[in-house]
Order: structure tokens, then sequence, then C-alpha cells
């Protein structure tokens, strides 16, 4: 699911995908749009929907699961977000859920939301982050706290930049060893 929220792919790769990688996975990493669409368009609206749907999809085969809840707060929509008094997304924070196939035990993973569009690649940088921390032998949850930390830094980092063009900006990929 791209950004804009367009479907990228026909529902016989959906179903591929969902039958022939995630069985052979250690880890998947969608987002909210991404996360409803494998699970048929079930809504995903607080903190628990996410716990849940992580723990369905660990049911399809991936050892472990990260939903990843930067798009939750405008998922909610405003008549939830203002019906529950803004109590899941509290001071634009951010959750993600990982969730453990084997024993469906899941850990929040809490960040600052980042007023920037310089965003464009985020997922993609946490989750080869993730596989290049698992091939150094890092247990799940730390390759996932760990890339979360580098990809918030890059995002903080990219913040201020005038970089690109269209709706989203690029993301300084380099913040730890080089200024912008």
């Amino acid at each position: 699911v791209s950004t804009n929220g367009h479907v990228l792919l026909h529902e016989d790769a959906v179903a591929s995908i969902k039958q022939e990688l995630f069985p052979q996975a250690t880890i998947i990493t969608p987002n909210l749009p991404e996360t409803q669409l494998l699970l048929a368009g079930r809504q995903i609206r607080s903190i628990e929907d996410m716990e849940q749907a992580a723990r369905d999809l660990c049911k399809m085969g991936p050892a472990w699961v990260l939903v990843k809840g930067g798009h939750l707060k405008q998922m909610q929509g405003d008549a939830v977000a203002e019906a529950t008094g803004g109590a899941v997304v509290e001071g634009e924070e951010a959750v993600d859920v990982l969730c453990e196939g084997s024993s469906g035990r899941c850990e929040h993973f809490r960040s600052k939301l980042i007023e920037t569009t310089h965003t464009h690649g985020t997922g993609c940088t946490l989750a080869s982050s993730i596989a290049a921390l698992l091939a150094i032998g890092h247990s799940v949850p730390d390759a996932v706290r760990e890339a979360k930390a580098y990809v918030s830094g890059a995002i903080v980092a990219s913040a201020h930049l005038a970089l690109g063009s269209g709706p989203q900006g690029a993301l300084n990929h380099s913040w730890r060893t080089v200024q912008w």
C-alpha cells in the first residue's frame, strides 16, 4: 500500500505473499494500511486492535510481526479520537507493536511523532535496519529497538532539509556520520 493509500499489488499477489513468503519470514513489518489489507480490510483504530492484528498475522507464519503505528492517529479519524479523548495516541506519540508468534506476547515501542514531510523510505529503512541487525546476531526485540532509534534519528536529522520534490522529502540516512 503506497503512502497515498493506493494498493500496489493484485489480490492474487497478496495471497501468494501470505501463503508462500510469510511462513519463511523471521519478521514482517507492515504499516497500518498494509495490515488492514493483509487482514481483509479489518479496521485498526487502537493499540489493542494492533496487538490482535499482529497476533493474527503471526498465525499466517512469520515468527514475529511488527505492526507500525505511525498512521494510527489518522486511522482513528476525528470521531474516534474525539470519543476517546485522544487517549490512544497521547502527546503526539507513535506506538509500534511487536508480537512473538510462538507466545503471542506483544511489546510496545513508543516514539515521539516528528512533524516533517521527510519520511519517504522510513518503512524500507526500518525493515532493512532490522534485517542487518538480525544478521549480526541481535535478538528480534533488540534489533527493532535499535532500528527504530536509527530511523527516528534520521527523521529528526531530515526535518529541516529542503531536498527532493513531491510531497515527501528525502531521509538523511547518514545522520550518524555526516551533518547536512
